[in-house]
């Protein structure tokens, strides 16, 4: 599910032009997710255990893509980190 999901949260990320929607947290710690993306690159099969281990569950994981893929800002920052 978490790998499928990475292609995903590229494809949020590049998208251009899109609004932030209105109930999108102001909050998010783009470190936390760019190193939790790092993590499920290098090691895909143990993505339950690496999202329990930064106290994140795949939904909010998501969210949080979908949260940085809202702010150009926040999507510059998560692209230089996610490397």
């Amino acid at each position: 599910m978490v790998r499928a999901l990475l292609p995903f949260a590229v494809a949020l990320l590049t998208a251009c032009g899109t609004p932030a929607p209105a109930e999108v947290a102001p909050s998010v710690d783009v470190d936390k997710v760019a190193t939790i993306t790092r993590a499920l690159r290098q090691d895909p099969a143990r993505a339950d255990a690496i999202l329990a281990e930064h106290g994140m569950t795949r939904q909010a994981l998501e969210d949080a893509l979908y949260a940085i893929a809202a702010d150009e800002a926040l999507t510059v920052q998560y692209r230089s980190q996610a490397r």
